[in-house]
């Protein structure tokens, strides 16, 4: 191989490499989608306070205990964070329990409860995940323990 083959081969694998991250990098709110306006009033009504823009939606299996150290996890994160509200969406047949638990672990926030037979919310939300809704009712992936929108 020249040189000059060598020298194009080089300077072109440095620019691959120098560009990779830019080629994968992708902001967070890129994957948003649009609630619709019927169902983002399904969620907020209920639980409606003055100042909140945002709305963190944890759609979980009320049965699940390791839920809800998730729920209090985000109840640690929400502190810093004033224009937010949570609204924790448990699926579960047994709406006592839920509602026990949450007051067990001084949890306030609202929560909505449906039956496991059939979901409005299965078309937004995947079951046991966490998602950000801004004012404009577009819904992101929320990771707990990390900064999203604000």
């Amino acid at each position: 191989m020249s040189k000059t083959t060598q020298g194009g081969l080089l300077i072109t694998l440095c620019i691959l490499v120098l560009s990779t991250p830019f080629l994968f990098c992708t902001h967070a709110n890129s994957s948003a989608i649009y609630l619709e306006q019927a169902t983002y009033d399904k969620l907020a009504a209920p639980c409606a306070k003055e100042g909140k823009d945002h709305l963190i939606v944890y759609y979980f299996n009320g049965e699940c205990s390791i839920c809800f150290a998730k729920i209090i996890q985000i109840e640690s994160e929400l502190k810093n964070k004033p224009n937010t509200r949570a609204v924790y969406l448990a699926q579960t047949i047994d709406s006592a329990l839920v509602s026990y638990s949450l007051k067990k672990n001084n949890v306030s926030a609202c929560l909505l409860v449906e039956g496991t037979a059939d979901s409005s919310y299965r078309k937004y939300f995947q079951l046991n995940e966490v998602y950000e809704i801004d004012e404009k009712r577009r819904v992101y992936p929320y990771s707990v323990g990390q900064n999203t929108v604000q």
